[in-house]
């Protein structure tokens, strides 16, 4: 049982470094190009890695017309509604309050798994959930304190855009299309979203021109495919899984990894309360990982 287990613990962990340190990676990127223009170069250039990666291993590229209709609903949901609210929510409210925001995603899950897919937590597991959310909490405290004035928009923004990561993962889950074709699926959900943040891009930030640096690209290419194409796929496995519940503690490992990762390399510091915070959201992880029992 244990052996069967590990791996998917494992996998979590990857994921939720690997986007950690995207924060870092987008933080640099950002002094070169635009919020939304960024957003959508990432979903483009790991778009066309994955559609690329699967042609040259031979997987399949959706099909029928339900298919199509499900990826683009998932698209919708899980990255793009959900990036569009993050970035613009983020022009509202501070960083370190957006992460605690984003950070109700389980909490979305279990509604929507317990709606649409007659999953249940176990105790255990709601107590992890807690702990984490009271972890990452802990974790941005010292910068959330500092907050004058807390934005109802940039709120709501935030919320929504953990909600509809939400509801994407649950849509991932109950589609079935997270088979052995995962990978191209995966590539045309990022297309779709390429092709919407590009239209958002243009219509709030234009065409203006910017310097691009050596560095800028660079973090653009990790934040695309270490960043965003290959956790998304190990996201889409562990869902496949039957998960969801450990899918969604993610959700506090990054910020975790996000912290570790600007204090290695950005020189941030690194406080008490943010090593007791860590401390807490890896015992909920560790909670949590107790499989969904079904509903009778």
């Amino acid at each position: 049982m244990a052996r069967a287990k590990f791996p998917t613990l494992a996998l979590v962990f990857i994921v939720s470094f690997l986007w950690g340190s995207n924060f870092v990676a987008m933080k640099v990127a950002l002094d070169t190009f635009d919020p939304f223009t960024l957003s959508a170069l990432r979903n483009g250039i790991a778009a066309l890695v994955l559609v690329l990666y699967s042609l040259t291993f031979g997987f399949p590229p959706p099909k029928t017309k339900r298919e199509w209709i499900a990826i683009f609903w998932i698209s919708f949901h899980l990255t793009t509604v959900s990036s569009i609210c993050f970035t613009f929510g983020l022009q509202y409210v501070s960083a370190s309050l957006a992460s605690v925001l984003v950070n109700t995603m389980p909490f979305f899950m279990i509604i929507f798994a317990r709606t649409f897919l007659a999953e249940s937590p176990t105790s255990g597991g709601l107590i992890g959930l807690l702990l984490g959310f009271g972890g990452a909490a802990l974790i941005a405290s010292p910068t959330t304190a500092d907050a004058s004035t807390i934005s109802p928009i940039g709120l709501i923004s935030i919320l929504l855009a953990a909600a509809t990561w939400a509801s994407g993962s649950v849509l991932v889950k109950k589609s079935g299309l997270l088979g052995p074709n995962a990978p191209f699926f995966v590539a045309v959900q990022l297309a779709m979203s390429f092709v919407c943040l590009s239209l958002v891009s243009f219509w709030h930030e234009g065409l203006d021109s910017t310097e691009v640096t050596g560095l800028g690209v660079a973090s653009l290419l990790y934040g695309s495919i270490p960043g965003l194409a290959i956790p998304f796929l190990m996201w889409s496995e562990i869902l496949r899984r039957g998960s969801t519940l450990k899918a969604s503690a993610t959700a506090y490992l990054v910020p975790l990894f996000a912290i570790a990762c600007g204090f290695i390399f950005l020189g941030d510091r690194l406080t008490t309360i943010e090593i007791a915070g860590g401390l807490l959201v890896l015992s909920g992880v560790g909670i949590v990982n107790n499989p969904f029992k079904k509903r009778s």
